[in-house]
């Protein structure tokens, strides 16, 4: 047998306290980290090759390596993957080069720092990843929760804090967020729902923006290119701006809103609101009114999209009120997106669908009858 075909199983442990500090650098392979209520670092690995682990213990921290040995034959050849059971209330940070890595059951602050590989986590404390070539999933977090997407689907949800991400290419998904959500994306879709917190702030270049039942006291999008939907109540004080270069706006809000109402497009023709207005104004661009009273605003610009403004489909019982600190527990984890879904925003990566025909399909996916033609 070839000395890169080989396979053998290693295994240490070290004593840490729930405060210590857990290192981890992976050259290639799979890495997971398990949180429990153990005092102990215990790191099981599996060597394939040339592949080389190492871990040591001091004042309150242990460090782990894997690496590839580098060999006349067998250079880069060699990988191990890693099983690393912590304290869960541990502080975690883990620099991979290649592969997968996943963290769950940490209470402790994260950081992960991927250059090739998935990134999963589940049931942790604050979150920092970045991951330069692959998906980010986070399903329930004790916020703030900062990603940075270099390519690929970021997925988040069930989270109580501030989410931050910034993503250079791949859909953003975030679902059931107790918190401010900030969202900086360079192309495909961004969809957010079921949010509530101070803010909500996207910033798109490209591709559709969705918003549904969501619950804040200020909401600021601006797209370049795509359209924009948002389902969303208005608090008393609020704004909400919602700006694209050439797509198309549709709003709903609830009709018990107190709120003006100002919209401006190419034309006053293709603007249309089906809400009671009093003080309505029409001009050659512009539509505006107010709905009750106006203590809030309302704000929809396109440059040559059309902006229709409707009745909301959901209510909302209390006033939006920013939720943070431990994680709500009545926060419900997702079940993951479809794959009918991904595909359509893979397609879109790919150039083999517009942003507009991809919002088209996803609207009839949505459909009661589930048509699609």
């Amino acid at each position: 047998m070839n000395a890169h075909q080989i396979t053998e199983n290693w295994e240490k442990s070290f004593p840490l306290s729930q405060s210590g500090r857990v290192t981890v650098d992976q050259g290639a392979g799979r890495v997971e980290v398990r949180g429990w209520t153990k005092d102990e670092v215990r790191v099981q690995a599996v060597r394939h090759g040339r592949a080389i682990v190492q871990a040591h213990g001091r004042g309150g921290r242990v460090h782990v390596e894997a690496r590839s040995e580098a060999g006349l034959f067998f250079a880069g050849r060699g990988r191990a993957d890693l099983t690393v059971w912590v304290p869960n209330g541990a502080y975690v940070e883990i620099d991979s080069a290649s592969g997968d890595v996943e963290v769950h059951g940490v209470r402790g602050t994260v950081k992960i720092d991927s250059s090739g590989g998935n990134i999963i986590a589940r049931n942790v404390g604050p979150l920092e990843a970045s991951s330069a070539s692959g998906s980010i999933s986070v399903n329930g977090a004790a916020g703030p929760v900062r990603l940075d997407a270099g390519s690929g689907l970021t997925n988040v949800s069930a989270v109580s804090g501030e989410v931050i991400i910034d993503s250079a290419s791949g859909g953003v998904f975030v679902d059931s967020v107790r918190g401010s959500v900030k969202v900086d994306s360079s192309s495909s879709g961004v969809e957010l729902r079921d949010l509530r917190g101070p803010e909500v702030v996207v910033d798109a270049a490209s591709g559709p923006v969705k918003l549904r039942q969501i619950d804040c006291r200020r909401i600021d999008v601006d797209n370049g290119s795509g359209s924009i939907e948002a389902e969303f109540a208005v608090c008393d004080g609020g704004s909400y701006e919602f700006e694209t270069g050439s797509g198309k706006i549709d709003l709903a809000i609830p009709v018990y809103s107190r709120c003006s109402i100002v919209t401006e497009a190419s034309t006053s023709s293709s603007i249309s609101c089906d809400l009671p207005l009093t003080n309505k104004s029409i001009d050659s661009e512009t539509l505006s009114g107010v709905l009750n009273e106006g203590r809030s605003r309302v704000t929809a610009r396109t440059g040559s999209g059309r902006i229709k403004i409707g009745r909301a489909r959901f209510e909302v019982a209390t006033p939006a009120t920013p939720l943070v600190g431990e994680r709500d527990a009545s926060i419900p984890a997702r079940e993951p997106l479809s794959d009918e879904y991904i595909k359509v925003l893979k397609m879109v990566e790919e150039g083999k669908l517009t942003p507009d025909e991809a919002d088209a399909l996803l609207e009839a996916m949505e459909s009661p009858s589930g048509e699609t033609g």
